[in-house]
């Protein structure tokens, strides 16, 4: 069946979560997974993980390592009962897309963060991000997302997956995983949908209605 997409969050001291971080980077069952790390309250040292399995074995490995880091605070959100969560995300996604663009001091010293944390510098952070379309924007995501090449670009991803084997041992068909789009469109299994790509917060962002 589909599972519902879940977010798992984390909260607690930097030291902690940043120890958490990097319990996930080294986990092997986790290397699919994305997450990420922001401080969340500066003044009580609050730091926040966000993390999304794609499926319940993942999100079991995932509480686990979380809750391993004994002064973190672990729980589970399931986004479609929780629409404002949905909004809040999107709303900080582009707050961040803002900031680390802009050709600001404030964006340098974002940037700077970023790289210190992705275990570069600033120069070699701004040479990777000038190779790479970020989507800055909640316009340019959205475009990307009800145009007409995101269904083949994504099939030539997942064939490519497939073939390398990692959709697991237990792939037997490019199909066995479904991917859904807007307009209700599905390549692969429909019983199994494990990657979605959901306008609805992009385009509340794009309408400036979070």
């Amino acid at each position: 069946m589909s599972h519902d997409a879940v977010q798992i969050i984390a909260r607690g001291p930097r030291a902690l979560a940043e120890s958490a971080a990097e319990a996930l980077d080294a986990h092997h069952g986790l290397e699919a997974v994305t997450y990420s790390i922001l401080e969340e309250d500066e003044d009580r040292d609050v730091w926040r993980i966000d993390a999304f399995p794609t499926e319940p074995a993942e999100a079991d490995t995932l509480r686990q390592v979380l809750e391993g880091h004994g002064g973190l605070v672990v729980s589970t959100e399931v986004l479609a009962a929780n629409p404002n969560l949905g909004k809040a995300l999107a709303g900080i996604w582009y707050e961040t897309m803002t900031l680390m663009s802009a050709d600001t001091p404030e964006g340098a010293a974002a940037r700077e963060a970023m790289a210190q944390i992705s275990g570069t510098d600033l120069a070699g952070y701004e040479a990777q991000l000038a190779t790479t379309f970020m989507y800055y924007t909640p316009q340019d995501a959205l475009a990307a997302m009800l145009g007409e090449d995101i269904v083949a670009a994504n099939d030539k991803v997942r064939q490519f997956s497939f073939q390398a084997g990692l959709f697991g041992q237990g792939a037997r068909s490019v199909d066995d995983i479904g991917i859904s789009f807007p307009g209700d469109k599905i390549l692969g299994n429909p019983e199994n949908v494990m990657l979605r790509f959901d306008p609805t917060y992009t385009q509340m962002a794009a309408d400036g209605a979070l």
